[in-house]
């Protein structure tokens, strides 16, 4: 059994291969890790490698430990292994890798069962290598049986067939005789006609008769010509008479010739067999049609895919379109006139990878990929050969990879697989000096849009942005979706000169549109931010931060404008405009001055919340929650207040205050006052938590660290009542520093909460590496559940991966009683979103009014 080895980082495609090479009868040892498979390869000893065959998934640019692992692959005794490269494209670098190795082959992804064929290739080379050929001379024994009732007889034919290289025993009689030929395997019955108790032509009636001697061929053997013998011999099934006289040449010619015949005769049927071996063996559905479509023969494997592995149909004979290809996917009938196959099988012309539907035999339509070969005999055309396999699997892959990769709605890339392509765009930057270009398009009052005409309007809308969008694009560049109405274009290889004029391009073809719906007519507006990618961008959060603040200094300059950032090499702290400019004074001013204001929103246990019935509108939150025996627990929320008592929301100001460094500050602050406010809260209610929020820059700081602890020390609370929300990605940027820093306050009784939960590509590998106790799953998950099958099953997923951790969990985004309703369903623990509560904005006020008089007793 050939021993394969299987290097593919996806776990959804090692699962998909592995089965197919273990139902192929392949040993497989499968590893998502290069430098896994490398020490897997050097096990044994240096001069010999464990596998006959690698396939290998090529690994993406710069995967860690891949090169190894290809370089191991080019050198000897490796580069004997035979390899299958698997793809999404052959590019020069592959293609070139694989010339260079020698025994490599590539495959396309989209191709990947071909695997099985690339690998019988490898193995049958390997083999015609290693073993020698038979003997050109080789012949297929004959083994004769001679009978004859005299001795001396015997002894001398005997003699001379054993001479001439034929394995011979005798008999006496035709009953002895008859015993032989059933007990031993013969080829030729040399049989004498006159003989004491039966003539010979008896027991070659007997032997053509019998289904277990049929197959020999009788001979009479005769000392006189007499007609009568010779009739009797030749009606009795004797394909020769052969007489005892003649000379011995004669004699061994007669014999010569009939062994001839007995040895085409097994080379044929050894074909035969060979051929049907083959054909019983293959993976593919393959069958034979004669011109008007019957089918002539049909292989094992065709009647498995098609449901009569245990049916007694005889499915020769039939027509091959009235029994499966009969009518289209959608169950609509293919006329025989107009069917492509019918019209294949007649003329005789050659298909490949055609893909069609079949019918199996319980009704269900079969995606099938199909070969036709025209079936030519001395010239003329006979009918065709079909090759066809089932493609269901990789059509579901297709599909999965599809969703995975796409927004549903507008069907165009989604944030995922955006957020992928910068991440590899800015690696091969990195190795050269080209620059590309990352735009953020947000469309301008698209929520007004949604309230006035509704969702279905909207949607409509945002599929019409994505057509028009799609039209200014060249081959190289990447469209995709990334919020709800915002779009993000990857433009490479690019003239930093030209910027402007290409992202103000696509804000021109927005606003030179209008999008009818329902007999109205909109103009379509949109905001474009742009930043420029080279070699000194670190990462797609960096690259993605620029492109977002640039956006949002267009939105400032009123809507429907085109902002570029700054180079990436620009020192930092110095603004693209004096809009910037204005935005570091005001932060500043506000920090010094308390210009800011905390909000409380509520996150509310499942387990308080009575489902049947539930309101349609409003929230579920209010004062009295407060009595509740369990924790009440409030995500605390900064808001800037302008001169005239104006609230702006973080993410007007935030980016900008990471620009100017001055997000640890403002951490700092929210700390100190959310510290001062839960104190107070708690004298009346001791089951009141507050969740405080901290930015990467706060985690990455020793020093903000111990202030915070000094913050703490300060404070009466028990510091079980404070919970530090982290994102996931500050987290796991810097891990060590993370852990840290958790691990710290952690020891003095503060809980933690990892924050957008999902949103990485890597949260599950990082999560038993943190210390957190709450789990708050990302709201783009959460907000679309009810309708998108795959954001539930995922929801789902990570609230048993979370408990199965003994992590507590949090869903962001509730916005409706339908999407509450799921997540109980799904056993999430606590609840968060408009629909419990919006933003409360003085909660002190509030508890003081709710309970003005003597505090509560404290927990136990």
């Amino acid at each position: 059994m050939p021993h394969v080895l299987l290097v593919e980082r996806s776990d959804t495609l090692r699962h998909v291969l592995t089965r197919l090479l273990e139902n192929a009868g392949f040993e497989t040892d499968a590893t998502a890790n290069y430098l896994e498979a490398h020490d897997r390869l050097v096990s044994l000893s240096p001069d010999h490698t464990p596998y006959d065959i690698v396939l290998l998934g090529w690994p993406k640019h710069g995967e860690p430990n891949a090169e190894r692992l290809l370089d191991r692959l080019l050198r000897d005794p490796y580069r004997q292994t035979g390899v299958a490269v698997l793809a999404q494209e052959v590019e020069p670098a592959i293609q070139g890798w694989c010339t260079q190795q020698g025994n490599a082959t590539p495959v396309l992804w989209e191709n990947y069962r071909q695997v099985l064929s690339v690998l019988a290739s490898i193995v049958d080379r390997s083999r015609s290598q290693s073993i020698s050929p038979p003997a050109a001379d080789l012949q297929i024994p004959i083994r004769i049986l001679l009978v004859d009732d005299s001795p001396t007889v015997r002894r001398h034919f005997g003699g001379l067939l054993s001479d001439h290289g034929y394995y011979t025993e005798t008999a006496y009689s035709v009953e002895e005789g008859l015993r032989l030929a059933l007990t031993k395997p013969f080829d030729i019955a040399i049989i004498d006609y006159f003989m004491p108790d039966q003539n010979g032509d008896v027991l070659c009636r007997k032997l053509r008769s019998n289904p277990h001697t049929t197959h020999i061929a009788c001979a009479i053997l005769t000392a006189t010509y007499v007609e009568q013998v010779i009739h009797d011999a030749l009606e009795a099934g004797s394909v020769e008479c052969i007489f005892k006289d003649e000379s011995e040449e004669l004699f061994m010619a007669r014999v010569s010739a009939i062994s001839r015949l007995i040895r085409a005769r097994k080379s044929a049927e050894a074909e035969r067999k060979r051929l049907a071996g083959i054909l019983g063996s293959v993976g593919d559905g393959v069958y034979g049609v004669d011109r008007s479509g019957r089918i002539t023969f049909i292989n094992p494997a065709a009647r498995r895919i098609l449901g009569y592995v245990d049916s007694p149909t005889q499915l020769e004979g039939q027509l091959a379109h009235v029994l499966f290809h009969f009518a289209h996917e959608d169950g609509t009938a293919r006329v025989t006139e107009h069917c492509f196959l019918c019209r294949a099988y007649g003329t005789g012309n050659e298909l490949h990878c055609w893909e069609t539907v079949f019918w199996n035999r319980s009704g269900k339509p079969l995606p099938v990929e199909c070969t036709i070969f025209p079936l030519r005999i001395q010239g003329r055309l006979e009918g065709s050969v079909v090759a066809f396999r089932d493609i269901s699997e990789r059509k579901g892959i297709e599909e999965l990879r599809w969703q995975a990769n796409h927004d549903p709605l507008t069907e165009l890339y989604n944030n995922r697989y955006f957020i992928e392509q910068v991440e590899d765009e800015l690696a091969q930057l990195r190795r050269g000096s080209d620059r590309s270009a990352l735009l953020i398009i947000d469309l301008d009052r698209f929520k007004f849009v949604n309230d006035l005409s509704g969702h279905t309007v909207g949607d409509h809308l945002l599929v019409e942005v994505a057509r028009i969008l799609r039209t200014r694009l060249r081959e190289s560049d990447i469209l995709a979706r990334i919020g709800g109405d915002e779009f993000g274009i990857l433009l490479r290889n690019i003239d930093p000169r030209n910027l402007y004029y290409i992202a103000n391009s696509f804000r021109d073809v927005l606003s030179e549109s209008s999008f009818s719906y329902g007999g109205r007519s909109l103009r379509i507006y949109g905001s474009v931010g742009a930043a420029l990618l080279n070699k000194s961008v670190q990462s797609a959060e960096e690259a993605f931060k620029s492109a977002e603040l640039a956006c949002q200094m267009a939105k400032r300059r009123g809507r429907n404008q085109t902002y570029v950032m700054q180079e990436p090499e620009d020192p930092p702290g110095v603004a693209a405009d004096p809009i910037e400019s204005s935005w570091s004074e005001r932060l500043r001013e506000a920090l010094s001055g308390d210009g800011f204001q905390l909000y409380y929103q509520p996150i509310l246990a499942m387990a308080d919340i009575a489902c049947d019935p539930l309101p349609g509108e409003g929230v579920i939150w209010n004062a009295d929650c407060l009595k509740s025996e369990r924790e009440q627990i409030f995500e605390v929320l900064v808001r800037l207040t302008g001169p005239n008592g104006e609230i702006t929301p973080p993410h007007a100001f935030l980016p900008s205050a990471e620009r100017f460094d001055l997000l640890k500050d403002i951490d700092l602050w929210v700390v100190s006052r959310a510290l001062k406010v839960l104190s107070k809260i708690r004298r009346r209610y001791a089951n009141v938590a507050f969740s405080i929020n901290l930015s990467s820059r706060t985690l990455e700081d020793p020093t903000l660290l111990e202030m915070i602890r000094n913050l703490l020390a300060a404070t009466d609370l028990a510091l079980d009542a404070v919970i530090f929300e982290v994102t996931e990605t500050s987290a796991i940027t810097n891990l060590a520093a993370a852990q840290r820093f958790m691990g710290e306050l952690r020891q003095s009784g503060c809980r933690f909460a990892l924050d957008d939960f999902g949103s990485g590509f890597s949260s599950f590998t990082y999560l038993k590496h943190l210390p957190v106790d709450f789990i708050k799953i990302d709201g783009q998950f959460v907000q679309d559940m009810v309708i998108d099958s795959v954001d539930s099953t995922m929801v789902t997923h990570m609230n048993e991966i979370a408990h199965t951790l003994g992590r507590k969990t949090i869903a962001e985004y509730v916005e409706n009683p339908q999407v509450l309703h799921m997540l109980r369903q799904c056993g999430v623990d606590w609840v968060q979103g408009n629909y419990i509560s919006q933003p409360l904005p003085d909660l002190e006020l509030l508890v003081e009014a709710h309970n003005p008089l003597q505090p509560q007793k404290q927990l136990s």
